[in-house]
């Protein structure tokens, strides 16, 4: 009632709030107008909460008024949190209750090993008998953090930090790690993003996460820029992770972390990277708009230079036009494979970790376009794409069948939905990740009015469905 009473007092509109918003927030913050003004008529209704990140600073700053004053006891956001998405278990949220209590406990009393100490839990019950300090007790809590995270429980960041902190020798955390570590840490989770469950690898990289945050606070010896760099890298990769789950809003805020993490590393190759990848992704799940602003910011600091984050932004492009413009979509295959010849081997080289960008993405990236066209001359570029990715890995080549499926769908041949369904159907379902289900639905959605009966599109739509999050 607060936020409605402040608009009202000024006579504004909901319109004329979300213009004011959108003139102040940070790039890429909010979405459009229309989209801006349902989320101020929600938050003003009580239907959702603004969130801590976003629009509660620009309600602040807009009315003038303390976070205090305007939300009160309304309500109380945890800052970013890290785990895998889904539906937590009960016991699992206790267990890391406990845990995060025996954790208060080692920070307050460090020397407590051999004492008894009772724990309150933040669920609100107590544990039933005293829990024994020291080595023991740490070794459980460190147990119980590892279950909650695999469990689907949400983590706050900065409790997460404290956990690391406290427990950091019996999770296997190393204060000892130099930023040569990190960086073979970080290039480790860019070649397991592409082969790994995207749910899975956010449980663990959100613990290194909050480690690797602990650890510059406590080596200021480490050169800062280079720090930077690795906390851009990481918050890159837990975007990407969170969009494949579906955790849209949430990978939006890690994106702006590897934005500013980013520019203050002062590697503008690392910031163009950052810029193109997200726009590649925004198209992915259909941000237009925002895909083609970051793809425009990329470029515009590259100033001409062969880099591996132009190469994203191009592709981004072209693909984003393979569906409206199809001059436009061509050119910018063209203007991709004018720039692939000029990248470094360094990039073109790198076929696993994410940060490359080999032949065998500018293909993938060709075909995506063509099919989008309806080019007939397709079809051999997917056979070659689905022999090469076969080698390289299970996502990459069902996504190269889905598109053949695609492509067949698209020509009125019903083939395409059997080879969908098959091809969705072999992927482990933990691998069913946005781009999957988004190119699934696409051959769904291609299919002529009759192959709709069709008991494959029947199985193809249950499967895209089972899969969503």
């Amino acid at each position: 009632m607060r936020l409605r009473a402040e608009r009202k007092r000024r006579r504004w509109g909901r319109t004329r709030l979300a213009q004011e918003m959108l003139k102040i927030a940070d790039p890429y913050t909010l979405p459009k107008l229309k989209s801006v003004v349902g989320s101020i008529r929600g938050h003003e209704t009580g239907r959702h909460h603004p969130s801590a990140d976003v629009y509660r600073p620009l309600y602040a700053r807009i009315y003038g008024r303390t976070d205090a004053h305007l939300f009160g006891s309304e309500h109380t956001l945890s800052e970013l949190t890290v785990g895998p998405t889904g539906t937590p278990d009960a016991d699992a949220s206790e267990q890391l209750a406990q845990a995060m209590a025996v954790a208060e406990v080692e920070r307050l009393c460090p020397d407590n090993a051999d004492k008894t100490v009772p724990i309150a839990t933040n669920a609100g019950s107590s544990l039933k008998e005293p829990v024994i300090g020291g080595a023991q007790m740490k070794r459980r809590a460190a147990t119980q953090i590892l279950a909650a995270l695999t469990a689907g429980v949400a983590i706050p960041l900065d409790a997460l930090e404290t956990l690391l902190s406290a427990l950091g020798h019996e999770l296997g955390m190393a204060d000892d790690y130099t930023l040569d570590d990190w960086d073979r840490t970080v290039h480790e989770y860019a070649c397991a993003l592409p082969l790994t469950s995207p749910a899975a690898l956010i449980g663990v990289l959100a613990m290194d996460i909050a480690s690797f945050r602990g650890v510059i606070d406590r080596r200021p010896e480490f050169d800062l820029p280079r720090a930077h760099r690795v906390g851009a890298r990481l918050a890159a990769l837990m975007a990407m992770a969170l969009t494949e789950t579906g955790d849209f809003a949430t990978a939006s805020r890690w994106w702006r972390i590897a934005r500013r993490a980013a520019e203050s590393s002062r590697d503008e190759e690392l910031a163009t990277w950052v810029l193109g990848r997200h726009a590649l992704v925004a198209q992915t799940i259909g941000m237009k708009s925002v895909a083609l602003a970051l793809a425009d910011d990329a470029e515009r600091l590259a100033g001409g230079r062969p880099y591996a984050g132009v190469a994203e932004a191009c592709a981004a492009r072209a693909k984003i036009f393979g569906f409206q413009d199809p001059l436009a979509a061509r050119r910018a295959l063209d203007d991709l494979d004018g720039l692939f010849g000029r990248l470094p081997e360094s990039v073109t080289g790198e076929r696993v970790a994410v940060w490359g960008y080999p032949e065998e993405r500018l293909l993938s990236c060709r075909t995506g376009v063509l099919t989008a066209l309806g080019d007939a001359g397709v079809a051999d570029d997917l056979a070659d794409e689905m022999a090469r990715s076969e080698r390289i890995a299970p996502r990459a080549h069902t996504r190269a069948e889905l598109k053949l499926a695609w492509y067949l769908a698209k020509s009125g041949d019903r083939e395409g939905v059997g080879l969908a369904v098959r091809a969705m159907a072999a992927l482990p379902a933990d691998q069913h990740t946005t781009a999957i289900r988004r190119m699934g639905a696409r051959v769904h959605g291609s299919l002529t009015s009759e192959a709709r009966l069709l008991p494959e599109a029947q199985d193809l739509r249950a499967l895209v469905a089972k899969s969503s999050p």
